[in-house]
């Protein structure tokens, strides 16, 4: 196959990907948080306001700018329009399997090439986290596009090769602060691997110029979790131990889709399989890393690879959800395990039982995706009682009025009033919760049945008093006295 040919198969797999992601997208969103602090952000980055103003009464984490900023042109051409919006996923997506089919043709013949190119592009994982306004599908597509330049630059050092690696990895960093690891890989490459100090020193200077330009943008510097590591660093260690297992589990449910039949049945199987061999795992992948550095065997995607696989491991301590929404963080690990195997597999002349395998991974995720073809996790459009409840917030409470609510930043989006999450009451014990009420300048609670039943009759208790002013089957909103 030519080059020519590979060139226009790559890009006709990529529409067809691009096709179904764009007409599957559905209106509205579920209730994650994250979403509308984004939005938020990128309505006062176009507002003028300060980074941090309408999101929360007291936010606790501040995102990297870099998404919110990709956000601004399309929330002023189309306002907050979240089929728009979540086209973003699917545009970064779609640059995401054009850089993995373009790395795979330097390693893999161009049939193997193009298996893992369509592998990526059929992924069932992708189908329903384009669902969601986040970061995570951004990061991904300017890490590959990363990666590919510097690639590039491996093979053919110019400094036009340096100079668009460096700007892949400046938006990776200010879309996540886990692009830190794309700077601490090149540098660490140039520094040990290569001896190039003075290109290593410039990238080096550039991370943290970013990070400068970030503190800039969004008010100043903020720790966020990271704070946690160095406040109950023996805690978090004892936690990543015991999680270790997640990243191998979260590996598997993104080639193989867990929401079928045939694979759920095995999901107990995996979570064991992976807790048991985690540890000789990482174990390996440690010695593997030293071995090949002082050999100076490492190319910059291996690199990059080991480090961000043990900042995974690190993550492991903070995450308390499923191993599938741990998936989406795997994402760039996996891209450069599979870039790896699949040019070893070609080296060692295993190219048609790779093939093989990726069209059985294909198979099951198209199988998923056919199934599950009108998914739609919407609450905000589809859901009468959520919509209910938010039109009283919005036509009830002043703008300087607040509330509390388990998810108040969507809230904040949806109806321009401010509030803090139950949260606090959950956290603490009844006898102060007047004094946090106060505290916080809260009026109302908006309580979820069977997610705040606890909560509920303590609210109509004394001390706090509070009565209902308003309620359907799933909302009930308490005024504080």
């Amino acid at each position: 196959m030519t080059d020519r040919a590979y060139r226009f198969s790559l890009w006709s797999i990529t529409g067809i990907c691009v096709l179904v992601n764009a007409v599957t997208l559905k209106d509205g969103h579920n209730w994650g948080g994250d979403f509308s602090q984004y939005i938020l952000g990128a309505l006062n980055i176009l507002g003028g306001r300060p980074y941090t103003a309408n999101i929360m009464l007291d936010p606790v984490i501040v995102y990297p700018p870099g998404y919110p900023l990709l956000l601004v042109p399309v929330l002023k051409a189309f306002g907050v329009n979240f089929i728009v919006l979540k086209c973003v996923n699917v545009a970064f997506w779609a640059g995401a399997v054009l850089c993995i089919g373009s790395l795979l043709r330097r390693r893999c013949g161009p049939g193997l090439a193009l298996a893992g190119a369509a592998f990526w592009a059929s992924s069932f994982l992708f189908f329903l986290t384009k669902q969601n306004v986040i970061s995570d599908m951004a990061f991904f597509g300017l890490v590959c596009a990363a990666l590919w330049a510097l690639e590039h630059y491996q093979e053919k050092p110019s400094l036009s090769w340096f100079a668009g690696s460096l700007g892949w990895m400046s938006a990776a960093l200010l879309t996540r602060s886990a692009g830190i690891v794309l700077f601490a890989a090149v540098f660490l490459w140039l520094a040990m691997v290569k001896r190039a100090l003075r290109p290593a020193a410039i990238v080096a200077g550039t991370g943290l110029a970013v990070i400068g330009a970030q503190a800039w943008i969004t008010g100043g510097f903020f720790v966020g979790f990271f704070k946690s590591y160095v406040s109950m660093p023996f805690e978090l260690l004892m936690l990543m131990v015991k999680r270790c297992g997640l990243p191998l589990e979260s590996l598997v449910w993104c080639l193989v889709p867990r929401q079928m039949v045939v694979t759920a049945g095995y999901s107990g199987a995996v979570e064991w399989s992976c807790r048991i061999i985690a540890p000789v795992f990482w174990v390996w992948l440690g010695v593997a890393a030293l071995y090949r550095i002082r050999r100076k065997r490492l190319g910059v995607i291996e690199v990059f690879g080991f480090l961000y696989s043990f900042v995974l491991l690190a993550w492991t301590s903070t995450y308390t959800q499923s191993a599938e929404g741990f998936g989406r963080f795997v994402l760039p690990a996996l891209a450069a395990a599979f870039i790896l195997v699949l040019g070893s597999c070609a080296r060692r002349g295993w190219a048609k039982m790779a093939a093989g395998s990726l069209c059985a991974l294909i198979a099951l995720n198209l199988t998923a995706t056919a199934i599950n073809w009108d998914f739609n996790d919407d609450v905000f459009l589809s859901d009468r009682q959520a919509r209910g409840m938010l039109m009283w917030l919005k036509g009830n409470l002043k703008a300087d009025e607040h509330y509390m609510f388990w998810e108040p930043r969507p809230v904040a989006l949806m109806t321009g009033r401010l509030g803090t999450t139950t949260a606090w009451l959950a956290a603490n014990p009844p006898e102060v919760w007047p004094q946090i009420l106060r505290e916080k300048g809260v009026g109302y609670v908006a309580a979820v049945r069977g997610l705040d039943d606890r909560l509920m009759p303590i609210l109509e208790a004394t001390p706090v008093r509070a009565r209902k002013i308003w309620q359907d089957t799933r909302y009930v909103i308490y005024r504080i006295p």
